[in-house]
């Protein structure tokens, strides 16, 4: 080996762990180093108008289906929430069983008003 290799690769050395030190933690360093990220559905839902123009269509259908179907007295909510998902699937499509089943217990609790 030379001496100018040596100079180029003491040189080396020295400009990689100078940017090693600077540098921002690489991809894989940052994934050890991340936190998990926990996310609630409650908190971490965006209300859109759009989103609560469909939740308010969804309490609607929710009450005419109780009326129309059950005269306003629901022995079952779970078999009510089972036939309202037979009878009106789009709800469940575009907003989950979780949004139809808490709307349809709330609803049940308050009245079918």
């Amino acid at each position: 080996m030379d001496n100018n290799t040596h100079v180029s690769e003491h040189t080396l050395k020295n400009v990689n762990s100078v940017n090693s030190v600077n540098s921002e933690p690489s991809a894989s360093d940052q994934a050890l180093n991340s936190e998990p990220i926990k996310m609630n559905s409650e908190t971490s839902e965006i209300k859109s108008p759009v989103n609560s123009d469909i939740i308010s269509l969804l309490k609607r259908a929710l009450i005419k289906f109780a009326w129309d179907e059950y005269k306003g007295t629901v022995q079952d909510i779970d078999e009510f929430i089972r036939n309202f998902n037979k009878r009106v699937p789009e709800y469940k499509k575009s907003l989950g069983p979780d949004a139809i089943r808490y709307n349809a217990e709330k609803l049940h609790k308050r009245g079918w008003r």
